[in-house]
């Protein structure tokens, strides 16, 4: 029994010594886990109190962004509305956030903080249709609005320091209150101690749970290792001296390495070439203060196993490991993006030289299209001029000219559209005043408004009262091509021009001009294209009409290179709305001369008792041709030269009195002709007037500044040639107002006739201009015809001539009816002319100017 009894006691020994060991450690494991769970739970207690504080102090901070947006916008000219917009928007958050928090307090901390949270919601509720309406009104309330936002920021101030207190008090208390919790619990648990061996197969339960969780552990970090380990960029880890530690992800294919013959070495001198190395210590360093926040994206070259650079993106960042700092750097190859790259640049160059390819195509066409036109055109004046043509003579040539004058027109359009998309239109500033600017163009269209039925009207609107400064040109142009589709679609009605101001800020105004119409209208799907390039819509307008349909297109495109916008409203059956809407700059006064065309500096028709002496060089002989004609009509000589290498040699052997220079030739062109022609020679000093088809205002100063005395743009008319040679051409006079309009025979302008030309000249004249007239009335159709249009309208020059006012007005008439193609409108006006034409012949007799019967 001894025996046995002994092994028993040693048994228990064992067993108690096991147990005293196991109460020792339970005693103080759960010591620590006390000492663990009171830190824990004073952290715990903590956070709530400490992030209220943060929001309340954070309203404080955005409450003064706030009112530094609003102080920075009421200084600025042009405030900037989306910050303070974002700012209000995360101001207003803010004061969401706290009250929507203030609920979730105990009572006795809210209560205090309440009337000043209260009070901002209030504030920004009252400030939110300000923030949300329009950007006018805003712009208008910022001085009202700093002045509210500073006059609450108390409020946020003192509900900031009201929050520090109370939350602080509730800190501290909790943090006793926390304390005293876990005296209690410790001083349980180590009662609780008597009772360890009652739970120690819950302990060995617990033991074999955390054997799983072990177990589970590993199997993630297996799991987070080959998720690294599939990973495309490399992953490289080093340590304080640079070398590698870790070489996972995609590295071993990215650097064409293995892990194990690459680990441990200094990974700058391994994988980074010479030049970058330096630089990539200096950011490894930087990140040495910043331990696990990663670094933005920096760019460097790398070198694979063989040497060969390649293209890298990397991010770095510093970590905390078991035997110190260590440095994580995530690489990625972006050879392939950057061939992308390349290739895009590449393909930017390409088009960039096509466009100005395009450019250059455009400019050559220029002068190569307006050289023939300009032949044509002239040619076609010239043989109008001829004495005694046929009817059907001039009405063909009628046709030509009013052809010619439109295929110029459609490649002025093509121009100025590849102009305006080329980036090199510079918008011309002036000073003008608009009401004058209006009546002018009012004036101007009267005619041709009233020509096609219709009454122009020009309305009275809230104008500046001062002048303005800003595009005139290209304004006039854009209403000029509005005006006229209104006159083409419009039937017996009235179109409106009128102006208002639109919005004022300091000195810059916004115009809109408006041209009304009760035409047709345009149907609603066709709205959104009219503005597009050769687009016409004649189904819409339910007529015919002649174009390229660019007019509409170049308006928008000129206008919003001016800055502003141009737009329509319409109503089938009731008629359309155009607007222009364009920026301008208040100015003190108009500019003297400033919007009137550059003069032309005329010659005397000789010099010194002499013929002038005139030089044309010009390799188009249909051109030189024509200019001869025009010059020669003065009573000077010509001479030709057929480039400008050849016209170098002329005017430095000869003296001429002026000299015409083409620019674009063969051998020599024009500008350097010009310069050496102004070096030396008996023409040095010799005004030089250049011929061009390059209309760009920036290429006209350029041949002023290469020495020449004036510009002359293709086509070239006679009236140009002869201002400049000290003569003026004849034009037929402009219809006079009031009653004059409507008599037959307007007894002045015969006057001045007679003074002008002597009385043989006179009548020599008349009589002319009579056969003329009866030839197209002897010619004239029954019906409507487009192309005798040209021929009514050329008489009508003449009547207005000669006075014949009525019948002038009767001619223009008829030539609106022939274009439109009215059958019935045509046949009354045709009749008109007739009758009107034998009142005037009568009325011709009572001044003195006879007739036979024939007429």
């Amino acid at each position: 029994m001894g025996g046995s009894e002994t092994p028993l006691t040693e048994r228990q020994g064992v067993r108690y010594a096991l147990f005293s060991l196991f109460l020792l450690a339970a005693l103080g494991l759960l010591g620590y886990l006390g000492f663990e769970t009171r830190q824990q739970l004073d952290q715990i207690e903590r956070a709530p109190t400490d992030n209220a504080r943060y929001i309340y102090a954070q309203l404080e901070v955005e409450h003064l962004r706030l009112l530094e947006a609003l102080s920075t916008a009421d200084r600025a000219a042009f405030p900037s509305l989306n910050t303070i917009r974002t700012r209000f928007d995360i101001f207003y958050s803010r004061i969401d956030v706290v009250a929507v928090r203030r609920p979730s307090l105990d009572p006795a901390l809210a209560e205090p903080l309440q009337p000043g949270v209260e009070a901002l919601q209030d504030l920004v509720e009252g400030l939110v249709p300000l923030i949300d309406g329009p950007d006018g009104l805003l712009m208008a309330s910022i001085p009202q609005l700093r002045q509210d936002v500073a006059n609450a920021f108390p409020i946020s101030r003192t509900l900031a320091q009201q929050a520090l207190t109370v939350f602080g008090a509730a800190a501290d208390e909790r943090r006793g209150d926390v304390r005293r919790l876990v005296l209690q619990a410790s001083a349980l648990a180590f009662v609780l101690v008597l009772a360890l061996g009652l739970i120690v197969l819950l302990l060995l339960r617990v033991y074999q749970r955390a054997t799983d969780l072990a177990h589970e552990t590993a199997l993630a970090r297996a799991r987070l290792q080959s998720t690294v380990g599939a990973s495309q960029d490399a992953v490289l880890v080093l340590d304080t001296d640079l070398a590698l530690v870790d070489f996972t992800g995609g590295a071993e294919r990215i650097f064409g390495a293995e892990a194990k013959s690459i680990l441990g070495q200094p990974m700058p001198e391994t994988l980074l070439p010479q030049d970058q190395r330096e630089s990539f210590r200096a950011a490894l360093r930087a990140r040495g203060n910043a331990v696990g926040a990663p670094s933005g994206l920096i760019q460097l070259d790398a070198c694979r196993a063989d040497g060969t650079p390649f293209p890298a993106e990397a991010t770095l960042a510093a970590v905390s490991g078991s035997h110190g700092p260590l440095y994580v750097c995530f690489l990625r190859d972006i050879s392939e993006r950057r061939r992308a790259e390349n290739k895009l640049k590449a393909a930017l160059e390409r088009a960039v030289t096509a466009e100005r390819a395009k450019g250059e195509f455009i400019a050559v066409m220029s002068h190569e299209m307006r050289t023939p036109l300009n032949g044509l055109m002239a040619a076609l004046e010239i043989l109008d001029e001829q004495p005694r043509p046929t009817p059907k003579q001039k009405r063909y040539i009628g046709v030509a000219r009013s052809t010619s004058h439109q295929l110029l027109t459609h490649v002025n359009d093509v121009l100025q559209i590849s102009k305006l998309e080329s980036g090199t239109f510079t918008p011309a500033q002036s000073t003008f005043d608009v009401g004058e600017f209006l009546q002018a163009l009012f004036t101007a269209n009267e005619a041709l408004v009233a020509a096609s039925g219709n009454r122009l009207v020009l309305a009275e609107g809230l104008l500046p009262e001062t002048p303005v400064r800003g595009d005139r040109s290209r304004t006039n142009q854009i209403l000029l091509n509005l005006l006229g589709n209104a006159a083409k679609f419009t039937d017996n009605g009235t179109i409106t021009l009128a102006c208002e101001t639109l919005a004022r800020d300091g000195d810059d105004l916004m115009l809109r001009f408006s041209v009304q119409d009760t035409g047709e209208g345009i149907a609603p799907g066709d709205l959104a294209r009219i503005f597009e390039d050769f687009v016409t819509l004649d189904p819409s307008f339910k007529r015919e009409s002649s174009g390229t349909g660019l007019g509409l297109s170049i308006a928008r495109r000129l206008a919003q290179a001016l800055g502003g916008d141009i737009g329509v409203e319409s109503e089938p059956g009731v008629g359309s709305t155009f607007w222009l809407d364009l920026p301008f700059e208040r100015a003190e006064a108009v500019e003297a001369g400033g919007d009137a065309a550059q003069a032309l500096h005329p010659l005397p028709l000789t010099q010194h008792g002499a013929p002038l002496e005139i030089l044309v060089v010009e390799d188009n002989a249909i051109n030189r041709m024509i200019a001869r004609e025009f010059i020669e009509s003065t009573g000077a000589r010509v001479t030709e030269a057929r480039d400008g290498q050849e016209g170098v040699e002329l005017a430095q052997e000869s003296r001429f009195d002026a000299i015409f220079m083409d620019i674009g030739m063969p051998r020599m062109d024009g500008l350097t002709a010009t310069a050496l022609i102004r070096d030396s020679g008996a023409s040095a000093e010799a005004p030089i007037f250049g011929l061009t088809a390059h209309a760009q205002p920036e290429e006209l100063a350029a041949f002023r500044a290469a020495g020449m005395q004036d510009v002359l743009v293709k086509p070239v008319q006679r009236a140009d040639i002869l201002a400049l040679l000290g003569t003026t051409a004849a034009a037929p006079s402009a219809a006079p107002e009031g009653e004059e309009a409507d008599v037959l025979v307007r007894a002045k302008a015969i006057e001045e006739l007679l003074q002008m030309l002597g009385e043989e000249t006179l009548m020599g004249t008349f009589l002319r201009f009579a056969e003329e007239t009866q030839s197209v009335l002897n010619d004239l159709p029954e019906t409507p015809d487009a192309g005798f249009a040209p021929v009514l309208h050329q008489l009508a020059g003449s009547a207005g001539s000669f006075g014949a006012m009525r019948f002038r007005r009767a001619l223009l008439v008829a030539e609106g009816a022939s274009k439109e193609g009215h059958a019935g409108d045509y046949t009354e006006a045709r009749a008109d002319v007739i009758a009107t034409w034998q009142g005037t012949v009568a009325a011709y007799g009572e001044i003195g100017l006879l007739l036979d019967d024939g007429f």
